[in-house]
């Protein structure tokens, strides 16, 4: 009977764990297309950029904070919070289905905003933005405004 307790009380135990590290999702959004500006390299300036094929996941858990997960082409996620990114909201409308995210990589020296709002026929749309000064990983200096749609 003991041994019966214990094993429930594990079993409690693991279900609780779940139950905290839960994720709602917030917004399902689709391939991302833009504009970016290149100060550097053989033809400086405005250009055509975006994420074909790629997706982008935005969650909150039950402590409040947000975390957004990258799908690119080829199918490979990353998660930004897994990956030392530092995110908040900038505003949060439930009812309306729209918020933002600020989210910085101080490692990186990365900076991106994420608002989805909602327009005026109901659906909802992804506005964001990335900085990117120089990453010690990758050698392009680029600023880009992007848009996709979400579900």
């Amino acid at each position: 009977m003991k041994a019966a307790s214990i094993a429930l009380a594990a079993l409690i135990a693991l279900g609780a764990g779940s139950a905290a590290d839960a994720q709602e999702i917030l917004a399902d959004c689709g391939a991302s297309s833009g504009y970016s500006y290149f100060p550097t390299g053989p033809e400086p300036g405005w250009t055509e950029d975006g994420v074909t094929g790629g997706s982008l996941r935005f969650t909150v858990d039950r402590a409040g904070a947000p975390n957004i997960v990258f799908v690119d082409a080829t199918g490979v996620q990353s998660d930004a919070a897994a990956l030392g990114a530092r995110m908040s909201f900038s505003h949060r409308n439930p009812a309306r289905g729209e918020f933002g995210i600020v989210l910085v990589y101080p490692d990186l020296g990365l900076a991106e905003t994420y608002n989805v709002v909602r327009l005026t026929d109901g659906r909802r749309r992804l506005l964001w933005t990335a900085n990117r000064p120089r990453p010690p990983q990758v050698d392009i200096i680029k600023v880009g405004a992007y848009t996709a749609d979400c579900r």
